[in-house]
């Protein structure tokens, strides 16, 4: 945070923050209502943080131009403080103050990646050697690797399980055929083994070889029921449809 000790004084800035702060709102998130009606009670460091984590937008909303924080899911209470806080002190129906969270990735035990814990996770190689990053989610439990690939990669679910059951080759294999089905897949070359599996599924006909040679377009669409009549064969050509490619 940019202001700590050094914009304001903690007792003057918690003060000037209060004034403007909504401690109504503040109570009634549900991370506040918790510790303020147990018996423990909320101490003044856990009340005033998330105070200064809404001045701290604040301060970045005037003198930086920050209209949006993005922070993990635990951050919300202390994003919308800042929101709220923006909002009294603008006077405006719309300051344009945002934020934005993401669902926490947990470890197993259902906590989460803690930057000051004995064996945190950094993405900068200066931090963590890129062979211990590795072998930190090599050795993660059979519970969370799921939840990880659906996470941590740009693959969908069919191709995280093709790719374990079949490896690689039998996951480029199947996208390679799925995009020969696709408009525009034509030249798209396939092995006799992968065209005769996808016979299976796709609707397929056989017709006697001089029946097909110099025989329209059209007339074919027809006569392998792909459409009813040549007329409603010719429109994809009019309207520069599939058929015409």
């Amino acid at each position: 945070m940019l202001m700590k000790s050094v914009l304001i004084g903690y007792p003057q800035g918690s003060r000037k923050i209060c004034e403007g702060g909504d401690d109504d709102v503040q109570g009634e998130r549900e991370e506040e209502a918790v510790p303020l009606e147990s018996e423990q009670g909320m101490s003044y460091t856990e009340f005033t943080y998330q105070l200064l984590q809404g001045y701290d937008f604040l301060y970045l909303y005037h003198k930086e131009g920050v209209h949006v924080q993005i922070g993990g899911s635990d951050q919300w209470g202390n994003i919308t403080a800042g929101t709220d806080l923006i909002r009294r002190k603008i006077l405006q129906p719309n300051p344009n103050a945002y934020g934005l969270t993401f669902t926490l990735l947990l470890k197993s035990d259902g906590t989460k990646f803690g930057k000051s814990e004995d064996g945190a996770v950094w993405l900068s190689p200066s931090m963590l050697f890129p062979y211990k990053f590795y072998q930190h989610f090599f050795s993660v439990p059979d519970a969370v690797v799921t939840r990880f690939l659906k996470t941590l990669t740009f693959l969908s679910m069919e191709e995280i399980v093709t790719r374990f059951v079949h490896g690689q080759q039998g996951l480029d294999e199947a996208l390679k055929a799925t995009e020969a089905l696709r408009p525009g897949g034509a030249e798209t070359r396939l092995d006799s083994e992968t065209i005769d599996w996808i016979a299976v599924d796709v609707p397929s006909c056989s017709m006697p070889y001089n029946q097909v040679l110099n025989t329209s377009i059209v007339d074919l669409s027809v006569s392998t029921g792909l459409m009813e009549t040549k007329s409603a064969a010719r429109r994809p050509f009019e309207a520069r449809g599939p058929l015409s490619e």
